[in-house]
């Protein structure tokens, strides 16, 4: 590309030393290469501060915040607040992406003409990443295809799991969205509070066939912890 728009990716980061070098590695490879990455670290306990600042002192594009523990929100709306880009994508950090991730949805939103872009993930169990990559071994060769919806299409799709793209880190977002959104603080599921929001405001979504973004499936996780109180969110 000639020229090239920068486009924010938001890190949020707790506990997560043990994948961290994973996430933000895959972030540096990809082959869209303007980008501002920022890692909100949300007062971690581990070693994943100093992971965040040892990537910053070796990539100028990474920009790192620390903020006492205040959640996934409140993380995410920080970068939201101090980002420069004029596109955002959210990134969890304790998943990895393709290295084609953010390109491919830049291109798609820019043929389309849509202002937001989504995607599928490949879901995979901690340690079994092998998965991932052979599936992308084997679309490595694949013309990237998507499908442009109208927002009312793509929520009565969403509505019934016919896809599934509620997560707020499997898109490409334009920063105008954010204008009046943001995630609820305090409180568990942000992306269904949220998911609709973006689709609505932005009239038309595109969709891409292909997964490029590995979601890591942990006992740990928010997803797969035990049922409480707080999951009625």
């Amino acid at each position: 590309m000639e020229t090239q728009e920068l486009i924010s990716v938001i890190v949020p980061v707790y506990n997560v030393a043990q994948y961290l070098d994973a996430c933000i590695i895959s972030i540096q490879k990809q082959t869209y290469v303007h980008l501002e990455i920022i890692l909100i670290d949300d007062g971690s306990t581990d070693e994943s501060c100093s992971i965040c600042d040892k990537y910053a002192l070796e990539d100028n594009r990474i920009r790192v915040i620390h903020q006492k523990n205040e959640g996934l929100s409140s993380a995410r709306n920080k970068g939201i607040s101090i980002c420069r880009g004029e596109y955002i994508s959210f990134i969890d950090s304790d998943d990895f992406v393709n290295n084609g991730f953010i390109e491919t949805m830049y291109k798609t939103m820019v043929d389309s003409g849509c202002d937001l872009v989504c995607m599928e993930s490949v879901r995979f169990y901690d340690g079994d990443e092998r998965n991932v990559y052979s599936y992308w071994n084997r679309i490595n060769s694949q013309k990237e295809q998507y499908k442009v919806y109208l927002s009312e299409q793509i929520l009565d799709i969403a509505f019934y799991q016919k896809l599934s793209i509620t997560g707020a880190q499997l898109k490409l977002y334009k920063k105008k969205l954010f204008l009046n959104i943001r995630f609820p603080e305090g409180r568990y599921y942000e992306d269904l509070a949220t998911a609709y929001l973006f689709i609505l405001c932005s009239r038309r979504v595109a969709v891409l066939y292909n997964r490029l973004y590995a979601y890591r499936v942990r006992k740990s996780s928010i997803m797969g912890g035990k049922f409480n109180e707080r999951c009625l969110d």
